[in-house]
This record gives structure tokens, C-alpha cells and sequence, in this order.
């Protein structure tokens, strides 16, 4: 379990940090639409984008720090926080389910699907092991 909030919480401490490089149009669109093909059309951030990113960021930051910290707590706590991390997946990707969809989005979509059942999987097999 130790590991598990280890890298998760790592990527997400390294995600909130990528999120942070969004608030500028150009690496995101560089990013999302031409390298990794998540979005179809060219990005910006809209009336409300830089505030989302506000939002995502930190919240990603405190999680992750949550679960980095919490590698030094006893094993009933790890716990704890486990279910609560794969709670919060799994409602995150059943957002994306219902906000990605076309024609907005690309081909490369498929693989932040497979990542996020990645880490919802993990984070179960983590619980019942």
C-alpha cells in the first residue's frame, strides 16, 4: 500500500505542476492537442479555464501531498486513505465519461481512459491484497 500512495501521490504532485505549465495556451495546446492528440481543436482556455486550472492544481498538489505523507502513517490509516483515493478516482473518471466526449476530443482520449481504469484497478488490488 506504502508503494501505491508513493507513486500515485508522486504523480500527482508531478501533475499538478504540469497543470501550473497549462495556465499558458501554447504548451497546452502543444501538449494536448499535437503530441499526446487528446483534443481535436486547437486549446484555449475559455471564460473560466484558468480558474479551473487554479482549481485542479491545487487540489492535485494537496492530494498528492496527502498521499506522500501518508507512506509514514501506520497501516490502518494508509488504508483510509487508500479507499479514499480510489473513491476519488473513480468519480473523477466517471466526470470524464461524461465530459469527454466529441467532437472535442481525439484519438489519444483512449489512453487517459486506460489510465485512469489503471489506477482505479491498482488502487482496488492495493485494498483486497
Amino acid at each position: 500500500m506504502t508503494e501505491y500512495l508513493f507513486w500515485i501521490g508522486l504523480y500527482n504532485v508531478l501533475g499538478a505542476f504540469i497543470l501550473m505549465l497549462f495556465f499558458f495556451e501554447k504548451p497546452a495546446d502543444t501538449l494536448l492537442r499535437k503530441w499526446t492528440e487528446i483534443i481535436s481543436q486547437p486549446y484555449s482556455h475559455g471564460p473560466f479555464g484558468r480558474l479551473w486550472l487554479w482549481w485542479a492544481a491545487s487540489t492535485n498538489l494537496f492530494l498528492g501531498m496527502i498521499m506522500l505523507l501518508s507512506t509514514r502513517w501506520n497501516g490502518q490509516s494508509q488504508k483510509e486513505v487508500c479507499i479514499l483515493v480510489v473513491i476519488t478516482y473513480v468519480l473523477m473518471y466517471l466526470m470524464m465519461l461524461f465530459g469527454a466526449r466529441k467532437p472535442k476530443y481525439g484519438r489519444g482520449i483512449i489512453m487517459t481512459h486506460l489510465l485512469w481504469i489503471l489506477q482505479i484497478g491498482w488502487g482496488i488490488w492495493v485494498l483486497i491484497a
